[in-house]
């Protein structure tokens, strides 16, 4: 099969058919293009790629995030020990979405995500948690050895991303506005007053 195909130059534009004219396998296998069965990115992906680079490129604003809240633009932000994780609800369109949906429902406009009764019903409801984590103990087949606070909040913060998000598939984690975060450790907190923060998962 080899020897269907005589190159004059390195240059794929200038290989040419051999003697037995096979034209369209020449076609057939020049026409294929590299990704092209690869799964695009959505509108919300690309966003958040967009907002994700733009929070890299500078440095020094990056870096002026940690340890204040001169960044939050809803007022219920606290300061978080990392960059990544100093992010305010309405930087995020994914949330943005569902305060915007809120308000053409209701008329009534949301100065921060801790104020949408969704956030409430399905974050901080010690119920619905309940049942959530019996849920995804069901899915990923691993029983948390944990306190019954930590199972709250790490509950709260899958049915966050669900929510807003939708599934976003295992190992890919996403960064919480930190008055979400806030608002579920004030409301399941850690006797110790310590908390583990965003970690990337371990590929």
């Amino acid at each position: 099969m080899a020897d269907n195909f005589v190159s004059s130059s390195s240059d794929e534009s200038d290989v040419e058919c051999s003697s037995n004219g096979d034209e369209e396998s020449y076609k057939a296998i020049n026409d294929v293009l590299g990704y092209q069965f690869e799964p695009k990115r959505t509108p919300t992906q690309r966003t958040e790629a967009v907002i994700e680079e733009s929070s890299n490129t500078d440095e020094t604003s990056a870096a002026d995030r940690v340890g204040n809240t001169e960044w939050c633009t809803c007022s219920n932000c606290v300061a978080m020990d990392t960059q990544i994780e100093s992010r305010c609800c309405m930087e995020r369109p994914q949330i943005l979405t569902k305060m915007e949906e809120y308000r053409d429902q209701t008329d009534s406009a949301l100065s921060c995500m801790t104020e949408h009764p969704g956030f409430t019903a399905n974050c901080l409801n010690p119920w619905v948690l309940e049942v959530a984590y019996l849920q995804y103990r069901q899915q990923d087949e691993e029983t948390l050895e944990l306190a019954q606070n930590e199972i709250y909040r790490h509950t709260a913060y899958r049915q966050l991303v669900r929510w807003c998000w939708g599934i976003v598939g295992r190992n890919n984690r996403v960064t919480l506005p930190s008055c979400c975060v806030s608002k579920i450790r004030n409301t399941f907190p850690n006797a110790e007053g310590v908390y583990t923060g965003f970690r990337l998962p371990v590929l």
